[in-house]
Protein backbone atom coordinates (compact mmCIF):
# COMPACT_ATOMS: atom_id res chain seq x y z
CA UNK A 1 0.00 0.00 0.00
CA UNK A 2 1.26 3.51 -0.91
CA UNK A 3 2.39 5.67 2.26
CA UNK A 4 2.28 9.45 0.89
CA UNK A 5 3.85 12.39 3.25
CA UNK A 6 1.94 16.33 2.88
CA UNK A 7 4.45 18.48 4.21
CA UNK A 8 2.29 21.67 5.27
CA UNK A 9 4.36 24.56 4.55
CA UNK A 10 1.66 27.37 2.80
CA UNK A 11 1.35 29.85 5.55
CA UNK A 12 4.87 32.59 6.36
CA UNK A 13 6.50 31.44 9.41
CA UNK A 14 5.13 33.48 12.63
CA UNK A 15 5.74 37.11 13.38
CA UNK A 16 8.03 36.99 16.02
CA UNK A 17 10.32 34.30 13.47
CA UNK A 18 10.30 36.70 10.84
CA UNK A 19 12.26 38.99 13.01
CA UNK A 20 15.17 36.05 12.44
CA UNK A 21 14.91 35.48 9.29
CA UNK A 22 12.15 37.69 7.39
CA UNK A 23 8.73 36.64 5.61
CA UNK A 24 10.22 33.08 4.94
CA UNK A 25 7.81 29.83 4.82
CA UNK A 26 8.36 26.91 7.57
CA UNK A 27 9.92 24.61 5.11
CA UNK A 28 12.45 26.82 4.66
CA UNK A 29 14.44 27.47 8.06
CA UNK A 30 17.31 26.40 8.71
CA UNK A 31 17.72 23.22 11.20
CA UNK A 32 21.26 23.41 11.14
CA UNK A 33 23.66 25.36 9.18
CA UNK A 34 23.28 23.91 5.79
CA UNK A 35 19.93 22.17 6.33
CA UNK A 36 16.81 23.26 6.38
CA UNK A 37 13.45 21.96 7.51
CA UNK A 38 12.77 20.45 4.25
CA UNK A 39 15.70 18.59 3.61
CA UNK A 40 15.71 16.85 7.17
CA UNK A 41 12.35 16.08 6.10
CA UNK A 42 13.04 14.19 2.97
CA UNK A 43 15.79 12.80 4.14
CA UNK A 44 14.19 10.96 7.36
CA UNK A 45 10.98 9.86 5.31
CA UNK A 46 12.62 8.67 1.99
CA UNK A 47 13.71 5.59 3.60
CA UNK A 48 10.12 4.60 5.01
CA UNK A 49 9.43 4.64 1.50
CA UNK A 50 7.12 7.50 1.67
CA UNK A 51 5.97 9.51 -1.66
CA UNK A 52 6.16 12.78 -0.25
CA UNK A 53 4.82 16.12 -1.24
CA UNK A 54 4.75 19.68 0.06
CA UNK A 55 2.01 22.27 0.01
CA UNK A 56 3.33 25.81 -0.86
CA UNK A 57 1.63 29.16 -1.56
CA UNK A 58 0.81 29.81 -5.28
CA UNK A 59 2.55 33.25 -4.53
CA UNK A 60 5.69 31.47 -3.03
CA UNK A 61 8.94 29.99 -5.58
CA UNK A 62 11.25 29.89 -2.76
CA UNK A 63 10.38 26.34 -1.43
CA UNK A 64 10.22 24.67 -5.03
CA UNK A 65 13.39 26.68 -6.31
CA UNK A 66 15.22 24.81 -3.42
CA UNK A 67 13.43 21.26 -4.46
CA UNK A 68 15.00 21.74 -7.94
CA UNK A 69 18.39 22.77 -6.98
CA UNK A 70 18.72 19.82 -4.11
CA UNK A 71 16.84 17.56 -6.42
CA UNK A 72 15.12 16.60 -3.43
CA UNK A 73 12.23 13.67 -3.87
CA UNK A 74 9.58 15.88 -3.08
CA UNK A 75 6.99 17.28 -5.14
CA UNK A 76 4.90 20.70 -4.58
CA UNK A 77 1.73 20.96 -4.35
CA UNK A 78 0.63 24.53 -5.38
CA UNK A 79 -2.45 26.14 -2.86
CA UNK A 80 -3.94 29.72 -3.20
CA UNK A 81 -2.52 31.96 -1.47
CA UNK A 82 -3.73 33.31 1.98
CA UNK A 83 -5.57 30.06 3.04
CA UNK A 84 -5.47 29.19 6.82
CA UNK A 85 -4.25 25.46 7.44
CA UNK A 86 -7.50 23.57 7.07
CA UNK A 87 -8.26 25.23 3.47
CA UNK A 88 -4.92 24.24 2.61
CA UNK A 89 -4.87 20.91 3.60
CA UNK A 90 -8.33 20.43 1.85
CA UNK A 91 -6.92 21.70 -1.70
CA UNK A 92 -3.84 19.90 -1.26
CA UNK A 93 -5.48 16.61 -0.77
CA UNK A 94 -7.99 17.28 -3.70
CA UNK A 95 -5.14 17.18 -5.70
CA UNK A 96 -3.43 14.06 -4.39
CA UNK A 97 -6.99 12.13 -5.17
CA UNK A 98 -6.50 13.00 -8.64
CA UNK A 99 -2.82 11.30 -8.37
CA UNK A 100 -4.02 8.55 -6.93
CA UNK A 101 -1.46 9.07 -3.87
CA UNK A 102 -4.23 8.71 -1.34
CA UNK A 103 -3.90 5.52 1.16
CA UNK A 104 -2.12 6.21 4.09
CA UNK A 105 -1.52 9.66 4.46
CA UNK A 106 0.30 11.10 6.82
CA UNK A 107 0.38 15.09 7.08
CA UNK A 108 3.38 16.94 9.15
CA UNK A 109 3.28 20.56 10.14
CA UNK A 110 6.35 22.48 8.25
CA UNK A 111 7.78 23.95 11.31
CA UNK A 112 8.71 20.57 13.16
CA UNK A 113 10.85 17.84 13.32
CA UNK A 114 10.36 15.06 15.61
CA UNK A 115 11.93 10.80 16.63
CA UNK A 116 9.81 8.88 17.15
CA UNK A 117 9.87 4.96 18.14
CA UNK A 118 7.79 4.39 14.72
CA UNK A 119 6.76 7.40 12.37
CA UNK A 120 4.16 5.07 9.71
CA UNK A 121 1.88 3.65 12.91
CA UNK A 122 -1.09 4.25 11.40
CA UNK A 123 -4.17 6.41 12.90
CA UNK A 124 -1.88 8.33 15.54
CA UNK A 125 -1.22 11.59 16.70
CA UNK A 126 2.22 11.81 17.61
CA UNK A 127 2.82 14.09 21.27
CA UNK A 128 5.32 15.39 23.83
CA UNK A 129 5.28 15.46 27.59
CA UNK A 130 5.01 19.83 27.51
CA UNK A 131 4.66 21.93 30.93
CA UNK A 132 2.95 25.09 29.43
CA UNK A 133 -0.20 23.82 28.25
CA UNK A 134 -1.70 27.00 27.41
CA UNK A 135 0.57 27.66 24.10
CA UNK A 136 -0.29 24.33 22.68
CA UNK A 137 -3.35 22.21 21.04
CA UNK A 138 -2.58 19.36 23.88
CA UNK A 139 -4.53 15.79 23.14
CA UNK A 140 -6.73 13.90 25.61
CA UNK A 141 -9.65 11.36 25.55
CA UNK A 142 -13.54 11.53 26.10
CA UNK A 143 -15.18 8.31 28.31
CA UNK A 144 -16.24 7.10 24.68
CA UNK A 145 -12.01 7.00 23.96
CA UNK A 146 -12.62 9.43 21.05
CA UNK A 147 -10.40 12.09 20.65
CA UNK A 148 -10.52 15.69 22.33
CA UNK A 149 -8.01 18.37 21.70
CA UNK A 150 -7.57 21.23 23.76
CA UNK A 151 -6.31 24.58 21.78
CA UNK A 152 -3.79 26.52 23.68
CA UNK A 153 -6.02 26.80 26.11
CA UNK A 154 -4.93 26.34 29.84
CA UNK A 155 -6.90 23.09 30.92
CA UNK A 156 -7.63 22.64 34.55
CA UNK A 157 -4.87 20.06 36.59
CA UNK A 158 -1.44 19.34 36.68
CA UNK A 159 -0.17 20.76 33.65
CA UNK A 160 2.64 18.48 33.19
CA UNK A 161 0.02 15.89 32.47
CA UNK A 162 -0.96 16.95 29.08
CA UNK A 163 0.60 16.11 25.76
CA UNK A 164 0.81 18.64 23.07
CA UNK A 165 0.02 17.68 19.46
CA UNK A 166 3.83 18.23 17.85
CA UNK A 167 2.41 18.12 14.40
CA UNK A 168 2.63 14.69 12.95
CA UNK A 169 -0.25 13.01 12.27
CA UNK A 170 -1.36 9.41 10.46
CA UNK A 171 -4.13 7.79 8.76
CA UNK A 172 -4.54 4.44 7.61
CA UNK A 173 -7.02 5.87 4.87
CA UNK A 174 -6.33 8.83 3.44
CA UNK A 175 -9.28 9.04 1.34
CA UNK A 176 -11.86 8.62 3.63
CA UNK A 177 -10.12 11.82 5.29
CA UNK A 178 -10.22 13.39 2.24
CA UNK A 179 -14.16 12.85 1.63
CA UNK A 180 -15.15 14.16 5.03
CA UNK A 181 -12.39 17.19 5.30
CA UNK A 182 -13.85 20.56 5.01
CA UNK A 183 -12.10 23.49 4.81
CA UNK A 184 -14.61 25.46 6.96
CA UNK A 185 -13.90 23.33 10.17
CA UNK A 186 -10.31 23.92 11.76
CA UNK A 187 -7.94 21.58 11.24
CA UNK A 188 -8.91 19.35 14.40
CA UNK A 189 -12.17 19.83 14.39
CA UNK A 190 -11.49 17.65 10.84
CA UNK A 191 -9.71 15.45 12.88
CA UNK A 192 -12.30 14.66 15.17
CA UNK A 193 -14.78 13.75 12.17
CA UNK A 194 -12.09 11.06 10.66
CA UNK A 195 -11.95 9.73 14.59
CA UNK A 196 -15.19 8.70 14.51
CA UNK A 197 -15.07 6.26 11.78
CA UNK A 198 -10.96 5.42 12.40
CA UNK A 199 -10.47 5.82 15.95
CA UNK A 200 -7.15 7.84 16.89
CA UNK A 201 -4.50 7.11 19.30
CA UNK A 202 -1.43 8.61 20.55
CA UNK A 203 2.42 8.00 21.04
CA UNK A 204 5.15 9.99 22.13
CA UNK A 205 8.19 11.21 20.85
CA UNK A 206 11.90 11.15 22.04
CA UNK A 207 12.43 14.30 20.63
CA UNK A 208 10.57 17.25 19.47
CA UNK A 209 11.99 19.98 17.52
CA UNK A 210 9.96 22.87 17.58
CA UNK A 211 11.05 25.67 15.01
CA UNK A 212 7.81 27.71 14.33
CA UNK A 213 8.57 30.32 17.80
CA UNK A 214 11.50 32.43 18.30
CA UNK A 215 11.88 31.27 21.66
CA UNK A 216 11.26 27.20 20.70
CA UNK A 217 13.58 28.18 17.78
CA UNK A 218 16.66 29.06 19.76
CA UNK A 219 16.23 25.55 21.70
CA UNK A 220 15.45 23.60 18.82
CA UNK A 221 18.71 25.02 17.03
CA UNK A 222 21.30 22.45 16.91
CA UNK A 223 24.93 23.47 17.18
CA UNK A 224 26.59 22.18 14.29
CA UNK A 225 30.55 21.36 14.36
CA UNK A 226 32.76 20.07 13.19
CA UNK A 227 33.91 16.58 13.26
CA UNK A 228 36.84 17.34 16.09
CA UNK A 229 35.00 19.34 18.29
CA UNK A 230 32.85 18.42 20.89
CA UNK A 231 30.04 20.75 22.28
CA UNK A 232 27.61 20.35 24.65
CA UNK A 233 24.84 23.24 25.62
CA UNK A 234 23.50 23.59 29.24
CA UNK A 235 20.53 25.68 28.33
CA UNK A 236 19.52 26.62 31.72
CA UNK A 237 22.65 28.57 32.49
CA UNK A 238 22.96 29.95 28.80
CA UNK A 239 26.73 28.10 28.70
CA UNK A 240 28.20 25.96 26.24
CA UNK A 241 31.23 23.58 26.91
CA UNK A 242 33.46 22.79 24.13
CA UNK A 243 36.57 20.23 23.82
CA UNK A 244 38.29 19.05 20.78
CA UNK A 245 40.83 16.60 19.49
CA UNK A 246 42.77 19.05 16.83
CA UNK A 247 44.70 20.11 20.15
CA UNK A 248 46.94 23.25 18.81
CA UNK A 249 44.26 24.74 16.99
CA UNK A 250 41.59 24.83 19.80
CA UNK A 251 44.32 26.11 21.84
CA UNK A 252 45.07 29.21 20.26
CA UNK A 253 40.88 29.57 19.92
CA UNK A 254 40.86 29.59 23.47
CA UNK A 255 43.93 31.75 24.05
CA UNK A 256 42.43 34.17 21.61
CA UNK A 257 39.87 34.88 23.88
CA UNK A 258 41.74 35.40 26.78
CA UNK A 259 44.07 37.78 25.15
CA UNK A 260 41.63 40.00 24.17
CA UNK A 261 41.91 44.17 25.17
CA UNK A 262 39.27 44.22 27.89
CA UNK A 263 37.63 47.00 25.62
CA UNK A 264 37.14 44.74 23.19
CA UNK A 265 35.83 41.88 25.02
CA UNK A 266 32.62 42.30 24.40
CA UNK A 267 32.81 41.28 20.70
CA UNK A 268 32.88 37.82 21.71
CA UNK A 269 31.37 35.24 24.24
CA UNK A 270 32.65 35.58 27.89
CA UNK A 271 34.90 33.00 29.22
CA UNK A 272 33.73 31.34 32.44
CA UNK A 273 36.06 28.30 32.87
CA UNK A 274 38.98 26.71 30.73
CA UNK A 275 41.67 24.01 30.72
CA UNK A 276 45.18 24.77 28.41
CA UNK A 277 45.83 21.32 29.40
CA UNK A 278 47.06 19.88 25.92
CA UNK A 279 45.77 16.26 27.40
CA UNK A 280 42.18 17.61 28.27
CA UNK A 281 41.79 20.92 26.43
CA UNK A 282 38.24 22.44 27.27
CA UNK A 283 36.46 25.67 27.66
CA UNK A 284 33.31 27.06 28.91
CA UNK A 285 31.78 30.04 27.80
CA UNK A 286 28.52 32.07 27.09
CA UNK A 287 26.13 30.57 24.69
CA UNK A 288 24.22 32.61 22.20
CA UNK A 289 21.46 31.40 20.49
CA UNK A 290 21.57 34.43 18.16
CA UNK A 291 21.54 33.15 14.11
CA UNK A 292 24.70 33.15 12.03
CA UNK A 293 24.66 35.01 8.84
CA UNK A 294 25.29 32.32 7.11
CA UNK A 295 21.85 30.96 7.44
CA UNK A 296 20.40 34.88 7.06
CA UNK A 297 22.30 35.11 3.90
CA UNK A 298 21.20 31.85 2.41
CA UNK A 299 17.92 31.64 3.83
CA UNK A 300 16.49 34.72 5.39
CA UNK A 301 14.38 36.75 3.14
CA UNK A 302 15.02 40.75 3.74
CA UNK A 303 15.70 43.98 1.82
CA UNK A 304 19.14 45.72 1.34
CA UNK A 305 18.87 47.79 3.44
CA UNK A 306 19.10 45.20 6.37
CA UNK A 307 22.21 44.08 5.21
CA UNK A 308 23.42 47.37 4.68
CA UNK A 309 23.15 47.51 8.76
CA UNK A 310 24.56 44.47 9.01
CA UNK A 311 27.99 45.35 6.81
CA UNK A 312 27.99 48.57 8.81
CA UNK A 313 28.24 46.41 11.76
CA UNK A 314 30.89 44.27 10.69
CA UNK A 315 32.90 47.38 9.62
CA UNK A 316 32.49 49.45 13.12
CA UNK A 317 33.84 45.85 14.58
CA UNK A 318 36.76 45.69 12.04
CA UNK A 319 37.41 49.32 12.86
CA UNK A 320 37.44 48.81 17.16
CA UNK A 321 39.64 46.19 16.41
CA UNK A 322 42.03 48.55 14.60
CA UNK A 323 42.74 50.86 17.37
CA UNK A 324 44.60 47.83 19.01
CA UNK A 325 48.09 47.29 16.81
CA UNK A 326 51.68 45.93 17.68
CA UNK A 327 54.78 47.74 15.23
CA UNK A 328 56.48 44.68 13.73
CA UNK A 329 59.85 44.45 11.88
CA UNK A 330 59.92 44.56 8.32
CA UNK A 331 61.07 41.15 7.82
CA UNK A 332 59.33 40.11 10.16
CA UNK A 333 55.90 41.35 8.71
CA UNK A 334 57.18 40.02 5.09
CA UNK A 335 57.81 36.34 6.65
CA UNK A 336 54.91 36.10 8.37
CA UNK A 337 52.80 37.05 5.32
CA UNK A 338 54.54 35.77 3.07
CA UNK A 339 53.97 32.59 5.37
CA UNK A 340 50.39 33.07 5.31
CA UNK A 341 49.66 34.09 1.82
CA UNK A 342 52.49 32.48 -0.82
CA UNK A 343 53.91 29.93 1.42
CA UNK A 344 50.82 28.13 2.39
CA UNK A 345 48.95 29.13 -1.05
CA UNK A 346 52.08 26.78 -2.77
CA UNK A 347 51.91 24.19 -0.31
CA UNK A 348 48.58 23.17 -0.37
CA UNK A 349 48.04 23.84 -4.49
CA UNK A 350 51.12 21.33 -4.68
CA UNK A 351 49.54 18.88 -1.83
CA UNK A 352 46.57 18.88 -4.06
CA UNK A 353 48.30 18.13 -7.51
CA UNK A 354 50.32 15.12 -5.33
CA UNK A 355 47.35 13.71 -3.84
CA UNK A 356 44.70 14.25 -6.54
CA UNK A 357 44.48 12.59 -9.70
CA UNK A 358 41.91 14.85 -11.56
CA UNK A 359 44.54 17.84 -10.67
CA UNK A 360 47.50 16.29 -11.13
CA UNK A 361 46.28 15.25 -15.17
CA UNK A 362 45.20 19.28 -15.19
CA UNK A 363 48.22 21.04 -13.68
CA UNK A 364 49.75 22.24 -16.35
CA UNK A 365 46.90 22.72 -19.02
CA UNK A 366 45.33 26.25 -19.17
CA UNK A 367 41.68 26.13 -17.68
CA UNK A 368 38.84 27.25 -19.64
CA UNK A 369 36.16 28.53 -17.37
CA UNK A 370 32.75 29.31 -18.97
CA UNK A 371 34.62 29.47 -22.18
CA UNK A 372 37.23 32.09 -21.20
CA UNK A 373 40.51 30.46 -21.24
CA UNK A 374 42.79 31.16 -17.94
CA UNK A 375 46.34 29.90 -16.52
CA UNK A 376 46.99 26.84 -15.34
CA UNK A 377 47.50 25.72 -11.82
CA UNK A 378 51.40 25.76 -12.17
CA UNK A 379 51.48 28.61 -13.82
CA UNK A 380 49.85 30.76 -11.30
CA UNK A 381 52.38 28.67 -8.78
CA UNK A 382 55.58 30.01 -10.89
CA UNK A 383 54.27 33.42 -10.94
CA UNK A 384 52.77 34.20 -7.67
CA UNK A 385 56.02 35.14 -5.59
CA UNK A 386 55.96 37.63 -7.88
CA UNK A 387 52.23 38.98 -8.28
CA UNK A 388 52.67 38.99 -4.06
CA UNK A 389 56.09 41.09 -4.20
CA UNK A 390 54.24 43.91 -7.13
CA UNK A 391 50.75 44.04 -5.08
CA UNK A 392 52.32 45.34 -1.97
CA UNK A 393 50.80 42.44 -0.13
CA UNK A 394 53.85 41.79 1.45
CA UNK A 395 55.06 44.98 3.01
CA UNK A 396 53.97 46.35 6.09
CA UNK A 397 54.45 47.65 9.46
CA UNK A 398 51.68 47.37 11.95
CA UNK A 399 49.36 44.13 12.88
CA UNK A 400 46.02 44.98 14.25
CA UNK A 401 43.85 42.02 16.22
CA UNK A 402 42.10 40.62 14.27
CA UNK A 403 39.44 37.48 14.24
CA UNK A 404 41.41 35.60 11.31
CA UNK A 405 38.11 33.82 10.46
CA UNK A 406 35.61 36.72 9.76
CA UNK A 407 33.54 35.36 7.62
CA UNK A 408 29.44 34.60 8.11
CA UNK A 409 29.51 31.25 9.79
CA UNK A 410 31.11 32.90 12.73
CA UNK A 411 29.23 35.79 13.19
CA UNK A 412 25.87 35.78 15.01
CA UNK A 413 23.62 38.26 15.00
CA UNK A 414 20.30 39.38 17.09
CA UNK A 415 17.92 41.41 14.62
CA UNK A 416 15.86 42.31 17.51
CA UNK A 417 18.47 43.97 19.51
CA UNK A 418 21.52 44.57 16.65
CA UNK A 419 23.69 42.87 18.37
CA UNK A 420 26.48 41.23 16.29
CA UNK A 421 28.84 38.53 18.52
CA UNK A 422 32.14 36.83 16.73
CA UNK A 423 32.61 33.37 17.81
CA UNK A 424 35.48 30.32 16.32
CA UNK A 425 38.05 33.06 16.19
CA UNK A 426 41.41 31.14 14.06
CA UNK A 427 43.45 31.79 16.99
CA UNK A 428 46.84 32.30 14.81
CA UNK A 429 48.42 34.56 12.26
CA UNK A 430 52.00 33.07 11.50
CA UNK A 431 53.78 33.24 15.03
CA UNK A 432 50.57 35.90 16.41
CA UNK A 433 48.21 34.92 18.19
CA UNK A 434 45.16 38.20 18.54
CA UNK A 435 47.52 40.40 16.12
CA UNK A 436 47.72 39.97 11.71
CA UNK A 437 47.11 41.75 8.95
CA UNK A 438 44.12 43.25 8.98
CA UNK A 439 43.42 42.57 5.46
CA UNK A 440 42.91 39.21 5.94
CA UNK A 441 39.62 39.81 7.82
CA UNK A 442 38.47 41.83 5.17
CA UNK A 443 39.14 38.83 2.94
CA UNK A 444 37.24 36.64 4.29
CA UNK A 445 34.40 39.01 4.65
CA UNK A 446 34.54 39.29 0.97
CA UNK A 447 35.01 35.31 -0.48
CA UNK A 448 32.08 35.39 1.58
CA UNK A 449 29.86 38.39 0.76
CA UNK A 450 31.36 38.54 -3.19
CA UNK A 451 32.59 35.02 -3.59
CA UNK A 452 29.79 33.12 -2.23
CA UNK A 453 31.71 30.72 -0.10
CA UNK A 454 28.20 30.07 1.84
CA UNK A 455 27.02 28.84 -1.55
CA UNK A 456 29.62 26.29 -2.19
CA UNK A 457 29.70 25.07 1.23
CA UNK A 458 26.12 24.50 1.15
CA UNK A 459 26.38 23.11 -2.37
CA UNK A 460 24.47 25.68 -4.20
CA UNK A 461 26.09 25.70 -7.45
CA UNK A 462 26.60 23.51 -10.39
CA UNK A 463 29.95 22.49 -12.04
CA UNK A 464 31.17 20.39 -14.57
CA UNK A 465 34.98 19.35 -15.47
CA UNK A 466 36.93 17.38 -17.60
CA UNK A 467 40.86 16.27 -17.50
CA UNK A 468 41.49 18.65 -21.13
CA UNK A 469 41.19 21.49 -18.08
CA UNK A 470 37.64 22.73 -19.15
CA UNK A 471 35.24 23.78 -16.07
CA UNK A 472 31.74 25.25 -16.25
CA UNK A 473 30.58 26.92 -13.28
CA UNK A 474 27.70 28.98 -12.05
CA UNK A 475 25.81 29.51 -8.56
CA UNK A 476 22.62 27.84 -8.21
CA UNK A 477 20.50 30.97 -5.88
CA UNK A 478 18.04 32.82 -5.55
CA UNK A 479 17.03 35.86 -3.79
CA UNK A 480 19.38 39.14 -3.59
CA UNK A 481 22.17 36.96 -3.25
CA UNK A 482 24.42 38.88 -6.17
CA UNK A 483 23.21 42.58 -5.14
CA UNK A 484 24.29 42.00 -1.37
CA UNK A 485 27.57 41.19 -2.43
CA UNK A 486 27.63 43.89 -4.91
CA UNK A 487 26.63 46.53 -2.06
CA UNK A 488 29.07 44.89 -0.10
CA UNK A 489 31.99 45.93 -2.66
CA UNK A 490 30.75 49.57 -2.87
CA UNK A 491 30.47 49.90 0.94
CA UNK A 492 33.85 47.89 1.69
CA UNK A 493 35.60 50.83 -0.99
CA UNK A 494 34.20 53.97 0.95
CA UNK A 495 35.02 52.10 3.93
CA UNK A 496 38.75 51.81 3.24
CA UNK A 497 39.10 54.91 1.07
CA UNK A 498 42.08 53.13 -0.32
CA UNK A 499 41.93 51.52 -4.12
CA UNK A 500 45.51 50.03 -3.24
CA UNK A 501 43.79 47.98 -0.48
CA UNK A 502 41.13 47.30 -1.85
CA UNK A 503 43.03 45.73 -4.62
CA UNK A 504 45.38 43.98 -2.17
CA UNK A 505 42.28 42.57 -0.01
CA UNK A 506 40.53 40.92 -3.61
CA UNK A 507 44.07 39.46 -4.13
CA UNK A 508 44.06 37.78 -0.97
CA UNK A 509 40.00 36.72 -1.62
CA UNK A 510 41.77 34.43 -4.43
CA UNK A 511 44.09 33.12 -2.53
CA UNK A 512 41.55 32.04 0.22
CA UNK A 513 39.39 29.85 -2.59
CA UNK A 514 42.88 28.65 -4.03
CA UNK A 515 44.68 27.47 -0.90
CA UNK A 516 41.87 25.84 0.76
CA UNK A 517 40.67 23.50 -2.27
CA UNK A 518 42.47 20.27 -0.70
CA UNK A 519 40.80 20.63 2.29
CA UNK A 520 37.04 19.92 1.17
CA UNK A 521 38.95 16.51 -0.41
CA UNK A 522 35.45 14.75 0.72
CA UNK A 523 33.81 16.89 -1.41
CA UNK A 524 35.40 16.89 -5.18
CA UNK A 525 32.81 18.99 -6.63
CA UNK A 526 33.69 22.14 -4.44
CA UNK A 527 36.58 22.03 -4.95
CA UNK A 528 36.23 22.55 -8.47
CA UNK A 529 33.96 25.50 -7.89
CA UNK A 530 36.08 27.08 -5.67
CA UNK A 531 39.02 26.59 -8.31
CA UNK A 532 37.23 27.96 -10.79
CA UNK A 533 36.65 30.91 -8.47
CA UNK A 534 40.28 31.20 -7.48
CA UNK A 535 41.12 31.32 -10.81
CA UNK A 536 39.31 33.57 -12.28
CA UNK A 537 39.66 36.22 -9.11
CA UNK A 538 43.20 35.49 -9.08
CA UNK A 539 44.01 35.53 -13.09
CA UNK A 540 43.56 39.62 -13.59
CA UNK A 541 46.05 40.03 -11.35
CA UNK A 542 48.35 37.96 -12.64
CA UNK A 543 47.97 39.46 -16.44
CA UNK A 544 48.56 42.81 -15.16
CA UNK A 545 51.78 41.44 -13.07
CA UNK A 546 53.47 39.82 -16.30
CA UNK A 547 52.11 42.58 -18.76
CA UNK A 548 54.13 45.23 -16.57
Amino acid sequence: MTKTLLMLSAAKVADDMQVTFGDIYPAMIPVTDGQLIIDRTVQQYAPLGYQMYVAVSASDESVESHIEKKNLAIRPIKVASGLNLSEAVAQSMQTLRKKGDLQELTVIFGDTVVEATDLTRPDTIFTHHVADAGRWTTVTFDEQQHVKFIDKMVPQGDQTEYQAAVGVFNFSDGRHLADEWQGAKSFYENLKIYDEQHPLTTAGTKQWLDFGHSDKYAEAKQVEARFFNKTNIDFKRGIIRKESTDVDKFLGEVKWYLKLPKRLSYIAPRIFDYSLNYNAPFVEMEYFSYESLHNLFLYGNFELGFWREIIDEMFFLRSEMNQYQVTVDHDEYQKTVADMYLNKTVDRLHRLIKEDEFYAKIADKPLVINGEQYPSINAIIEALPKVLEESGVLKGENFAVIHGDFCMTNILYDNSKHVMRLIDPRGKFGKFDIYGDAKYDYAKMMHSFSGKYDCIISDMFHVEADTDGHLDYGLSVSGNEEQIGQLFESMLQEHLNDAAAYEQIQLIESLLFLSMIPLHKDKPERQKAMLAVGVTKFAPFMEKTLEG
